[in-house]
């Protein structure tokens, strides 16, 4: 059985009509605007049991993530921040959609670095 979660960062547009539009056999939830997203994302992951995908839904902009009342960029993603994220992720497909959030050099590095993270790879400092 294929185990999905979907996850949703409030400021979106719509997001009621997003979470009804998701099949029934997902998990939804919607990050609260007021917290830290990322931490909010690993306190989820750790409650997961075992994922084949998470799909996470946010505003962007080359090189940035919102999440919560977190921006994910270059500027503030590390290893330490996405550590939790690696067992959950371990054997999962990160799915992001957001807009422009691969858009130009850094967007592609953004993406390389979570890749990486993902992975359980260290990236340079």
């Amino acid at each position: 059985m294929s185990s999905t979660l979907v996850l949703i960062d409030a400021a979106i547009d719509h997001v009621a009509l997003l979470a009804s539009g998701v099949s029934d056999d997902a998990t939804v939830v919607i990050l609260d605007p007021q917290q830290d997203g990322v931490a909010q994302i690993s306190a989820i992951l750790a409650a997961q049991n075992s994922l084949d995908s998470v799909h996470l839904f946010s505003h962007g902009a080359p090189g940035t993530l919102q999440l919560g009342a977190t921006t994910l960029s270059l500027d503030s993603i590390d290893a330490e921040n996405l550590a939790p994220w690696q067992q959950a992720l371990r054997h999962a497909n990160l799915l992001i959609y957001g807009c422009r959030v691969a858009a130009g050099e850094r967007g592609r590095s953004l993406f390389a670095k979570t890749a990486s993270a993902h992975r359980g790879k260290h990236w340079p400092p």
